[in-house]
């Protein structure tokens, strides 16, 4: 997405609270309080370069830690 000329930002938002809302979703896509908690905790900033998702130093499910 980025390099059809999306920001970092837009495309994250593409990908999880903008994906949530066209599916009709309300408890997905965002990080609020009663909302599924499903993310991934990275070691770099992908709003820097959107590669750095690749950098991964956590994954929860269901807000539990996945070992």
């Amino acid at each position: 997405m980025t390099q059809a000329g999306l920001t970092p930002m837009q495309a994250i938002a593409a990908a999880t609270g903008n994906a949530a809302q066209f599916l009709g979703t309300k408890d997905l896509g965002t990080l609020e309080a009663g909302k599924w908690a499903d993310l991934i905790v990275l070691d770099r900033s992908p709003l820097q370069d959107i590669r750095n998702t690749r950098a991964i130093h956590a994954v929860y499910i269901a807000g539990n830690l996945v070992h």
